[in-house]
């Protein structure tokens, strides 16, 4: 009898909120629990990090060159990610970075302009011609206006991929092509969403903020030409 009345007060207890002290014990260290895992979590893997908006939803975790970089793996230009924080919160340094990659993407657009052999990736290439040319003009703007310095001349690793990309023809060409614009964008979306939240300028953030839209399509038009390209011939025909 005592055990029965026992059961029907816990039951009691637990709907009307009013736990034994033992069973509020255990749900507090059930909610730490969940409190210490989270924080646990490797930085990367945070929501909201500039690391996992490089890549959309559906992709695999950006562990393979192909999807993305690691931690420790260069994130474009030979940046780390802890130099493209450094890259990314500083004014002086972001807005030339800026420059420079927008000088590296109307060149290589301009390339794909003239050797792709396929009309989906001209268009793409087009695309991103005038919409890097657009957006190099706001840069450079923006550069004269807090007088900071920039260079119209590619930066060696982008010039080791345009001589790349120029030896190439055909169907190699459009294939390496659209790898480069997938994986450069994703860089390129990192070092924005870092600048976006933590440039120590208002007009640096403001830029960062408008330009990521952009960039993301960009990504998003990458990848389905690369989808489009690698998919075997007829995989896309019913009988």
């Amino acid at each position: 009898m005592k055990k029965y009345i026992t059961a029907v007060v816990v039951s009691a207890g637990l709907a009307l909120g009013t736990l034994p002290a033992v069973a509020q014990q255990d749900t507090t260290q059930n909610q730490n629990q969940k409190v210490n895992t989270t924080q646990n979590m490797p930085s990367q893997t945070l929501p909201g990090r500039a690391y996992d908006r490089a890549a959309l939803p559906g992709e695999t975790p950006p562990n393979n060159p192909a999807s993305g970089y690691a931690a420790n793996e260069p994130a474009g230009g030979g940046l780390t990610m802890e130099s493209l924080r450094a890259t990314a919160d500083n004014p002086s340094t972001f807005v030339p970075k800026a420059y420079e990659a927008d000088q590296a993407e109307i060149r290589m657009g301009q390339l794909a302009q003239e050797k792709s052999s396929s009309e989906q990736v001209k268009s793409f290439a087009n695309r991103i011609v005038q919409d890097h040319q657009a957006h190099l003009q706001k840069v450079q703007q923006l550069a004269h206006q807090k007088n900071i310095q920039v260079s119209d001349q590619l930066a060696p690793h982008d010039q080791k991929q345009y001589d790349r990309l120029s030896a190439m023809n055909g169907a190699s060409f459009d294939r390496a092509f659209v790898q480069d614009m997938v994986r450069d964008h994703k860089h390129a979306i990192a070092l924005y969403s870092e600048a976006a939240q933590n440039d120590t300028d208002s007009d640096v953030k403001a830029l960062a903020q408008n330009t990521l839209p952009t960039l993301r399509e960009h990504l998003q038009m990458a990848e389905n030409d690369s989808t489009t390209i690698n998919e075997p011939a007829g995989a896309g025909m019913q009988k």
